[in-house]
């Protein structure tokens, strides 16, 4: 709108309006009149959020790769802040009625059906797959015809969060006292592998292979380990790597199954084994003993 024009304030003496029921209008100091316009417009509505994108590989070690992307299937509902009267006094919307539902399509966008001007709120009803639903109320207000409101959520935003997953495991050494083993930080030198269960395929058709490395994890002097990558929803099993030499080398898997669990839920906790600790058997051997005589003979 140009800087010289101005709402029409209906209610002052200085300027007489005649409205129909949907228009509305405003003052022009340039030509000393005051002009009609269309009184409804629409509210543009974009979703962005992280997509498991693409996979990097080092030295065997393979790592998911996260970008911003628009994401189809966010469903907003728009409601009235306000009452909403066009300009003759006809009462449009009441506060808080709802006056249109969008659902973002491939792009990530959706554009609303034409509204009366006016104040609204837009709310995300239903999250895309994968994502956490945002609790922020954005408010627009449409002032004018022609105008146009973008709302964007974009990934950088706390209430657009990907869901994410934590994977913990606890570890357990066997000990013997006898032989001092087990109680003297043996436990630290414990490994667990991070492995793939399946293809997990990102959007470009990159993909981390069916048993595929991911991440090496360590297990502190108190047997806890914790999976640092920032994992795709998928299977997954952790596996030892190493242990202390005085132990067994486990070969059994811990599946990991990160699935989405709704759109409410941030953060995805997972404990491997159930939660309870893996242990680590000592290795133990066997002393034979051959008696002999004086001369060398054995001896019944």
């Amino acid at each position: 709108m140009d800087k010289d024009r101005k709402v029409c304030p209906l209610d002052t003496d200085d300027v007489s309006v005649l409205c129909c029921e949907d228009k509305c209008a405003w003052w022009d100091s340039l030509s000393g009149r005051c002009c009609i316009a269309a009184g409804a417009d629409a509210i543009k509505v974009s979703k962005t959020g992280e997509v498991f994108s693409t996979v990097t590989e080092n030295g065997g070690v393979y790592q998911p790769v996260y970008t911003a992307q628009g994401l189809p299937g966010a469903v907003f509902q728009i409601t009235a802040a306000e009452d909403v009267c066009t300009p003759d006094g006809t009462l449009r919307y009441s506060a808080g009625e709802v006056v249109d539902t969008l659902t973002t399509g491939a792009a990530g966008t959706a554009e609303s059906k034409s509204l009366y001007l006016g104040k609204f709120e837009i709310r995300e009803v239903t999250a895309p797959s994968g994502m956490v639903v945002s609790k922020e109320a954005h408010s627009v207000e449409l002032t004018y015809a022609g105008q146009e409101v973008e709302v964007t959520e974009t990934a950088a935003s706390i209430t657009n969060q990907r869901q994410k997953v934590s994977v913990t495991l606890e570890k357990a050494m066997e000990q013997n006292e006898l032989f001092g083993i087990g109680m003297n930080g043996e436990i630290t030198a414990v490994t667990f592998g991070l492995y793939a269960a399946e293809n997990l395929t990102a959007a470009d058709g990159s993909m981390i292979p069916a048993d595929g490395l991911i991440e090496i994890i360590s297990v502190d002097e108190n047997g806890q380990g914790t999976a640092a990558t920032d994992l795709p929803m998928g299977s997954f099993y952790l596996k030892e790597r190493a242990t202390d030499s005085h132990y067994i080398l486990s070969d059994e898997k811990y599946p990991v199954v990160f699935e989405y669990a709704g759109q409410d839920t941030a953060l995805v906790e997972i404990k491997a084994n159930g939660g309870a600790a893996i242990g680590n058997r000592l290795i133990y051997g066997s002393v034979h003993g051959l008696k002999k005589d004086d001369d060398g003979t054995p001896l019944d």
